[in-house]
């Protein structure tokens, strides 16, 4: 009796060590497929992109708001203003520098889901000159716009289904959350497992001789358009990507990726090389090749994205090296020549309520600077926030100064809002005049010849 419960109870573990080695094996061989590495590394990227893209869930302050803000040009150009005076395509650039800076931009945004409705309005003078005031007004699932000096009242353009998926249980942010994660899924489905090379390779690394396994992506034009198709196709299958986009745009249904466009040069193309360790496949090298004829450019990351040394390769001679390290609230770079001489750095920082990224770059006759920064203030409970973001950049070029200035955005935002437009002689679209619609048509072609003058 003894002997059979033994057996019995050896069959069993048997059966469940069986299950286990089968569960490895299935496991093991999905970690090894060069699609899943590839989907493994686009979700570290996403991931680091996200965390400094991505604004504190504190300021978030609702489907009902009202965002009010200004943005304002400081731009400065010594090379257009000298070139102005014999090139008549650098007079205009220059026109329009001097114009940007004598714009005042204001707009407004408000949307309402209870009684579903949405406005935007943005305004634009130079002095006390007109440049353009456009209004899209939402309103019982109806389209307004309005556009000073062109029409004289408010154009209705027919359904639309905007808030159609928001509601008490479903917001924007969320929609906005379930495109962007269902985009970066649909895009490593895309990237089958034919599209891939392996190769066993003795790599240098970091000094060190390493047996890798080397992963290859090649991405031409077709297989680029291709890529895009599947993307597209992927989110016309997917029923809640499908819903939200349709909203915003009715005719999302048809698009498709035009053959017609060339998304890379006949000689160009673009090589992606993943080294991994064999025991685990753990990421060791990355290189991105741009071949472009007889042209190639090439960047290389040794190590892993949170501490690694990187390459600018050009036509296999090293132009800049980097040193990579991420600290818990920032990316920080170190660029040096070919040398080792520091000629610049760049550095990606977070806290709670704002961004920075400052880049310095200042080699033979070449020097940059940019700062962008992104912050919140008087955040009062998921109600209201203000916000500035500004850029300030600097590009010099043989000690002349190519383009220079400040661009700042401010906005102030509550979870209040209060729409009251009149769209009671609302104009169908299809009564437009032929001289009100070719003046639509060409509404930013007549901005841009006013700028440049």
């Amino acid at each position: 009796m003894k002997s059979k419960r033994k057996i019995i109870l050896f069959a069993i573990l048997l059966f469940i060590f069986a299950l286990l080695f089968l569960w490895v094996g299935f496991y093991f061989n999905k970690l090894s497929k060069s699609s899943y590495i590839m989907g493994t590394i686009i979700d570290e990227v996403n991931n680091s992109i996200h965390s400094y893209v991505y604004p504190n869930e504190d300021i978030f302050i609702g489907d009902e708001f009202t965002i009010d803000g200004t943005m304002q040009f400081d731009i400065t150009s010594d090379t257009y203003k000298e070139k102005a005076l014999t090139d008549p395509e650098a007079l205009k650039k220059s026109h329009m520098i001097d114009n940007l800076d004598q714009m005042q931009n204001h707009f407004l945004l408000k949307q309402k889901p209870k009684t579903q409705e949405a406005y935007a309005e943005f305004e634009s003078k130079i002095g006390e000159e007109n440049l353009i005031h456009q209004k899209v007004l939402i309103q019982n699932a109806t389209e307004y716009y309005f556009i000073e000096d062109i029409v004289k009242n408010y154009i209705n353009d027919g359904t639309c289904n905007y808030f159609e998926t928001i509601h008490e249980d479903v917001t924007t942010q969320d929609n906005i959350d379930y495109l962007y994660s269902f985009f970066f899924e649909a895009l490593k489905d895309s990237l089958k497992e034919e599209y891939f090379e392996r190769y066993e390779r003795v790599e240098k690394i970091r000094d060190k001789e390493e047996n890798t396994t080397l992963i290859v992506l090649r991405l031409d034009d077709k297989r680029i358009h291709s890529i895009l198709e599947d993307v597209l196709e992927s989110f016309k299958k997917d029923e809640k990507a499908k819903k939200i986009l349709e909203n915003y745009y009715p005719d999302y249904l048809k698009w498709k990726i035009s053959k017609e466009k060339d998304f890379l040069g006949k000689e160009e193309s673009y090589t992606i090389s993943i080294y991994t360790s064999h025991f685990l496949n753990k990421p060791l090298k990355y290189e991105i090749v741009h071949l472009n004829g007889e042209e190639k450019e090439s960047f290389i990351l040794e190590g892993s994205m949170d501490k690694g040394e990187a390459y600018y390769v050009v036509n296999d001679h090293v132009k800049y090296q980097f040193d990579c390290v991420k600290k818990e609230n920032s990316y920080d770079f170190q660029i040096q020549d070919a040398l080792g001489n520091s000629i610049g750095e760049a550095r990606f920082e977070k806290d709670k309520l704002s961004r920075t990224f400052n880049y310095s770059f200042d080699y033979e006759n070449k020097k940059y600077d940019l700062i962008f920064s992104s912050k919140y203030t008087d955040v009062k409970n998921k109600k209201a926030w203000k916000n500035t973001k500004k850029m300030s950049f600097k590009f010099v070029e043989d000690k002349k100064n190519e383009l220079s200035g400040d661009i700042v955005i401010q906005m102030n935002a509550e979870n209040i809002a209060k729409i009251e437009e009149d769209v009671s002689m609302a104009t169908l679209a299809s009564h437009l005049g032929d001289e009100e619609k070719q003046k639509i048509d060409t509404l930013w072609d007549s901005i841009k010849s006013r700028m440049e003058k």
